[in-house]
């Protein structure tokens, strides 16, 4: 169906009546679905507690406001006012005079103080207390490109961690998205296109994905964070999948539908009038009149609207979404009786934190006044921070640790995990960085104690190999203290109740 101009009697055609246009803008294409997700109004908060979208005016609404009266008769309908296009949201300015540190265990000192004494939007001190290694592990894991999990028991501020950690660097607080029960493929995670009405279904972590693309291509000097909250209450495997593999490309990219659907798309909306410009930055208002919609039949105008939708879609949803590689990705991680396990395909593809309340104290200046946190720190790469003060040369044998875990342990490490942490070009520098054996202790307690599974039988006859293995490594020692009063060792049952 071709858009046309019917003429009417004498070529004249009737305007529209104020019915009509309400008619118009209310029934067939509310206005609030018009708006951009970006310049859509707030929410407001309704009587009974929950929030509700605030409608635009409506022509009527307009008039009773003491907007000028709709034309009369035969007049010319002045043009509906465009709504102005998609902003983004802009970067998180560094602060006047950012700090920066010479060595990492300043960095975690001034973390594990801003994470306490830091004032919230609500004004209140953050309160958060993790201890040093926690964060040290949570710094080195963002080196790679690993999806990050925080696991432990509810309460223990898993979330609150993953929210404010970016904070730290003057970056923006990552965008926290629940995770359902019932997701099941990844149409939950990203929605799916719709080929009755030629319309994108999305959901607010696509819609978060996309904003924090652009703004890291835009900005490639900063960290965007994105995190999962109980990631398993369902199966991981099932809904994330996909981007488990392809962050593990050179460059992720998803598809979010074909090529073949835009081309198309594009194609009709060209035959149909709409130019170039309108395709890529669709102004459904501006549309309104250069067409000039009231001079359509109903059938016509609900095409019209159609088109409308299809070129708002291609605009927000392109067919292929490029991750850069400063969009990082948090998963948060329940232990009780209401989640499920993980696969190996999902410890295969992740570095696993165990979150844990560190408690008690207040971090304070020499002369007994609360230190202050007003200042972001300016984020730096392990890689490019200078050795700890006072840290010992690096002796921990990595480099023969991937062959004792197969040889004492029977535990085969996966090349692709072997690749981002013992085998990374970057690792002597990040093992003199953190000083000591810290590095080799963070990265077998975050990739290889979780996938260290031994029933009873298995785990008599290693019991001592166990306890040997990891007793070198304080953090890896304190789980394995954990776990090895029982008859089998299995990670994710150390924090369970």
């Amino acid at each position: 169906m071709i858009i046309r101009k019917p003429a009417g009697k004498g070529g004249a055609v009737p305007p529209p009546t104020e019915k009509e246009q309400q008619a118009f803008y209310d029934a067939l294409w509310p206005a609030e679905e018009r708006r951009p997700p970006s310049v859509r109004p707030a929410a407001r908060r309704s009587g009974t507690g929950q929030t509700a979208p605030v409608r635009p005016p409506s022509p009527a609404a307009g008039k009773a406001a003491g907007a000028p009266p709709s034309p009369a008769a035969g007049k010319t309908v002045a043009p509906v006012r465009p709504i102005p296009p998609a902003t983004e949201q802009p970067a998180a300015p560094d602060a006047p005079a950012p700090q920066s540190f010479a060595t990492c265990d300043e960095l975690l000192a001034y973390a594990q103080g801003f994470l306490r004494h830091h004032a919230a939007h609500g004004g209140r001190p953050l309160g958060l207390a993790y201890g040093r290694e926690i964060l040290a592990q949570l710094y080195l894991a963002l080196q790679t490109d690993q999806l990050i999990l925080l696991v432990g028991r509810s309460g223990t501020g898993k979330s609150s961690l993953a929210r404010h950690f970016p904070e730290v660097f003057g970056f923006a607080p990552a965008e926290v998205i629940p995770v359902q029960p019932d997701w099941t493929d990844r149409s939950d995670l990203l929605g799916y296109y719709n080929p009755i009405d030629r319309s994108y279904v999305a959901t607010a972590f696509l819609d978060a994905l996309l904003r924090d693309c652009r703004l890291a291509a835009a900005h490639p000097e900063r960290l965007y964070f994105l995190c999962l909250d109980e990631m398993n209450l369902a199966h991981v495997e099932y809904y994330f999948a996909e981007f488990l593999s392809k962050l593990q490309e050179p460059v992720p990219e998803i598809r979010l539908y074909s090529d073949t659907v835009a081309r198309d798309i594009v194609r009709e909306l060209r035959c149909n009038g709409f130019t170039d410009e309108e395709i890529a930055r669709p102004d459904a208002d501006r549309l309104l009149v250069r067409l000039d919609v009231r001079a359509m039949r109903m059938e016509e105008r609900r095409y019209f609207i159609s088109l409308c939708r299809m070129a708002d879609m291609l605009a927000r949803y392109p067919a292929t979404v490029r991750i850069p590689r400063n969009v990082k990705f948090i998963g948060t991680l329940n232990q009780d009786e209401t989640t499920l396990d993980l696969s190996p395909k999902v410890l295969d593809r992740s570095l696993v934190i165990r979150v844990e309340h560190a408690g008690g104290g207040t971090e304070e200046t020499p002369d007994g006044t609360p230190a202050a946190y007003d200042r972001p720190a300016r984020y730096q790469p392990l890689d490019r921070m200078a050795a700890s003060k006072g840290a010992a040369p690096a002796k921990d044998g990595s480099d023969g640790l991937v062959t004792r875990l197969a040889d004492e342990l029977g535990l085969f490490y996966s090349p692709r995990q072997e690749a981002c942490t013992f085998r990374d070009p970057r690792y002597p520098r990040w093992r003199r960085a953190l000083g000591g054996n810290a590095a080799a202790d963070a990265f077998l307690a975050m990739a290889v104690l979780p996938r260290l599974r031994l029933d009873a039988e298995a785990y008599a006859g290693r019991r001592q190999a166990v306890a040997s293995f990891f007793r070198p490594y304080p953090v890896c020692r304190a789980i394995v203290d954990a776990l090895g009063q029982g008859d089998a060792f299995d990670y994710w049952d150390a924090g369970r109740p």
